[in-house]
């Protein structure tokens, strides 16, 4: 999934509640401080490689012979990591 950012004039919080409840990733109000703007760009460009990266590894393991324990244990991260991504 590509991250949410919200830059917008809206600085009231419940419409920053609404938009972060609505699957925003992060709530930039105006007038923003351009160096914080780079900062929330890197990390949610970061965030999504790490996803990314987590599911081509979870992916990788499932083909990967193995125990049924650790077939286990890898459907349970991916759970967890589904739960994470679409929330």
């Amino acid at each position: 999934m590509n991250p949410v950012l919200f830059l917008t004039g809206k600085s009231d919080i419940r419409d920053k509640v609404e938009g972060l409840q609505q699957g925003g990733d992060y709530y930039l109000t105006k007038p923003y401080n351009f160096d914080e703007f780079l900062a929330v760009i890197q990390m949610l460009l970061e965030r999504q490689k790490l996803e990314i990266q987590t599911a081509r590894n979870w992916k990788s393991g499932l083909q990967e012979t193995g125990s049924p324990e650790r077939k286990k244990i890898e459907v349970r991260t991916a759970r967890i990591w589904m739960e994470v991504i679409l929330r």
